[in-house]
């Protein structure tokens, strides 16, 4: 997945690079503008670049901290009516003009401030009497992303990467295009399967969260009924309680519960963007195999094995 991260560089460079290791390391495909992978000729402008850039994106990353950043003045483009914005927020403004999925981050002081300077933004001498820890501007562009409409989800504080990185972690598997995941069908569980070996908990926890990782996400849930997709996700709830809570360490819990979730709610993304309304029997296969739900009734009247899918040309 193509991830946007929309920040400034000078204060942010370590936090971004992590940010970008991390997501690397996940299979994503980040892209920040400092770096060498960054997608550099849709626009000889850098700016323009970028903005561009953003629009492609499969999610936007805003990241607020100290600083605003440089302001985007070109006239002799498409993006004229951005001129005199931070750079990140012609960014976002594109970003969101297309439909992208955007997440932000803010700084927790600078989120802490954000309301005192709400109150005193109109008295200048009030304003100018207090030492913010950011520029005005960033407190401006959050008050604007706060009344955003429609309304922005996904918005967290930090003040460390794991802030960042693990609600992240969970966004990115709620936003998946379903056709993305049929074009990826080993996406998420090899995500998952990284995300578990990660964690330092007690080993039988471990292996039964690595169980149900590749029972429920090595299948193709293309094309289901609804009472095949109800099952299916009360076959997860069952054997997450049966298998893995019960062998689960009562310091793991924080632990194996964000797992959990994490793996539920991509797989219930998944399901509800998979099923088909009209289906009540089993998909007839007509001339060749399509990737679409083969039912076995061992496998809780639906999936299969996508390493035994065989496509017959």
């Amino acid at each position: 997945m193509k991830i946007f991260v929309s920040s400034t560089i000078k204060d942010l460079g370590d936090l971004r690079y992590e940010l970008y290791r991390r997501l690397k390391e996940l299979g994503h495909t980040p892209w920040l503008s400092e770096m060498s992978d960054f997608p550099s000729n849709l626009h000889p402008d850098s700016m323009t670049n970028c903005i561009m850039v953003a629009e492609e994106c499969d999610i936007f990353v805003v990241i607020l901290d100290k600083h605003a950043g440089l302001s985007y003045h070109k006239e002799d483009t498409a993006y004229s009516y951005l001129s005199g914005l931070k750079i990140s927020e012609a960014e976002y403004r594109c970003a969101r003009k297309k439909g992208k999925p955007v997440c932000i981050f803010i700084r927790k002081r600078a989120e802490c401030e954000s309301a005192i300077y709400r109150q005193v933004k109109d008295d200048e001498k009030q304003k100018e009497s207090i030492k913010w820890y950011s520029e005005n501007a960033v407190y401006e562009f959050y008050e604007r992303l706060m009344h955003e409409d429609p309304h922005i989800p996904w918005r967290y504080t930090f003040d460390s990467i794991n802030e960042i990185i693990e609600p992240l972690n969970a966004i990115i598997g709620e936003s998946f295009p379903i056709e993305y995941i049929q074009e990826n069908p080993d996406f998420l569980l090899d995500r998952f399967r990284k995300l578990i070996n990660e964690k330092h908990i007690y080993p039988p926890s471990k292996k039964a969260l690595i169980e149900l990782n590749e029972e429920f996400f090595s299948m193709n849930y293309n094309d289901i009924s609804n009472e095949q997709m109800k099952n299916v996700k009360r076959k997860f709830d069952e054997r997450f309680s049966m298998n893995v809570k019960i062998k689960s360490m009562k310091r793991d819990t924080t632990e194996i519960d964000n797992l959990f979730n994490q793996m539920k709610t991509s797989l219930d993304i998944i399901l509800d963007k998979s099923v088909n309304e009209s289906k009540i029997e089993k998909p007839m296969i007509e001339g060749r195999i399509r990737e679409s739900v083969v039912l076995q009734p061992n496998l809780y009247g639906v999936g299969i094995d996508l390493k035994k899918l065989i496509r017959k040309k």
